[in-house]
């Protein structure tokens, strides 16, 4: 093999090694919009598709099925979600925590 074989075959094999470490690499996590008005659209959302929407913003949904809460403690950690950055109106969290009470309550 000339020199020029063995570079244009080093320059593809490392272009192919950097392709797959990024597709590899974790997904950047987008910040939630600052303006829950852009993002509701309406406020007639029901929970499952406020939790679908919103909550998978952040993590899966194997988290919250994976997890059996009181309402109490539905109501702590959506409060806790919103404080990290969910955007949820005060109507949409009343929605929200009714739905995961009834769905993943103990």
């Amino acid at each position: 093999m000339n020199k020029k074989t063995i570079l244009l075959l080093t320059t593809i094999l490392v272009s192919t090694m950097i392709l797959g470490l990024v597709s590899c690499s974790p997904k950047a996590q987008s910040a939630p919009p600052s303006n829950p008005e852009a993002t509701t659209g309406s406020s007639s959302l029901d929970g499952q598709t406020l939790l679908n929407e919103r909550c998978t913003v952040c993590h899966t949904l194997d988290r919250v099925k994976d997890s059996r809460k009181s309402q109490e403690e539905w109501e702590k950690t959506v409060s806790r979600m919103v404080g990290k950055g969910a955007v949820l109106t005060p109507e949409e969290q009343k929605i929200l925590i009714e739905y995961l009470t009834q769905t993943y309550g103990k």
